[in-house]
């Protein structure tokens, strides 16, 4: 009895929310990339394109795989490498013949004694997050921009320092 509840109702469960974990990386990806773009002053208009979606994807699923390795350990060393693999999306829009592993590793080379700053950064918006939620979450739609927008800016800078462009 317990192997059918098991097959039938838990496994199905865990792939669809495995799925739908998937997918969010999957479309950070975009978001990330849009943001990014934006300040940069390029054209932002939403185009289906079907560019690296080979190379965006496994880089995904790497990120979401290593990530939840991490997370099998503790929560702790989990957060930790999730700021040591935030720049992925970046890295891999920037570089499109760059491999995932690659990726990885230059993301987290970048974020090498970083990952604190980014964290206060982060943090710096809870109280925001707090006040978006309580109107019925209606608040994110402001606040989740935001948010991107002020981590595409932290990635430019990190980036410019980590190949030496002096800061403007």
């Amino acid at each position: 009895m317990a192997f059918l509840f098991a097959v039938f109702f838990l496994i199905p469960i865990m792939l669809a929310f495995a799925g739908f974990i998937f997918s969010f990386f999957i479309l950070d990806f975009g978001i990330d990339g849009i943001f990014l773009d934006n300040l940069r002053g390029k054209d932002t208009t939403l185009k289906i394109r079907k560019i690296r979606s080979y190379s965006i994807c496994w880089a995904s699923f790497l990120r979401f795989f290593y990530l939840a390795l991490w997370a099998m350990l503790f929560f702790f060393p989990a957060l930790v490498k999730y700021y040591s693999y935030i720049f992925v999306p970046y890295i891999v829009r920037d570089n499109p013949g760059i491999g995932a592993d690659e990726a990885i590793n230059l993301s987290c080379a970048m974020m090498s004694g970083r990952k604190m700053e980014l964290f206060c950064l982060h943090l710096s918006f809870l109280k925001w997050a707090v006040l978006a939620t309580i109107p019925l979450g209606i608040g994110w739609l402001w606040l989740y921009p935001y948010i991107k927008a002020t981590q595409a800016a932290f990635y430019m800078t990190v980036y410019d320092e980590y190949n030496g462009i002096p800061q403007k």
